[in-house]
């Protein structure tokens, strides 16, 4: 019984130290897919940039998001394994007084990926590369 209890500590250990520690670390380029499908005679690249989701936290506070085809850019703040993205360009613009924009968030997961939650709905996010120290 004590081997059992033993086992089942040393699994949860890893969960633990994530959950308990200064909090994850976002930076960097992360990116995946949505599985949207377009209409029979859609253009495949077309639909296939609409799906695809690039992300690009940076060191300074500020993000590069590409999602559903729109270039996005904004702050960012995290807290422990989540992070909220406040969106305040879109096209290269800054947004209009009262423009209504989505602000996605991130939840990291215990594998390593990201849960990237947004109006559109979730799209899991792998990271691609991370800045150096």
């Amino acid at each position: 019984m004590a081997g059992i209890a033993r086992i089942i500590a040393v699994a949860f250990l890893p969960i633990m130290t994530l959950g308990c520690g200064p909090g994850f670390d976002f930076t960097g380029t992360w990116k995946g897919r949505r599985s949207l499908e377009g209409a029979p005679d859609s253009d495949p690249v077309i639909v296939g940039n609409l799906n695809r989701v690039v992300l690009t936290v940076k060191p300074n506070g500020r993000f590069d998001l590409l999602d559903f085809g729109m270039p996005q850019a904004g702050t960012w703040r995290s807290s422990g394994l989540s992070a909220n993205l406040q969106i305040d360009q879109v096209f290269d613009q800054p947004l209009r007084k009262g423009e209504q924009v989505d602000h996605p968030k991130l939840e990291a997961r215990e594998d390593g990926t990201v849960a990237f939650a947004s109006k559109r709905g979730l799209v899991i996010l792998k990271r691609e590369s991370q800045p150096s120290p």
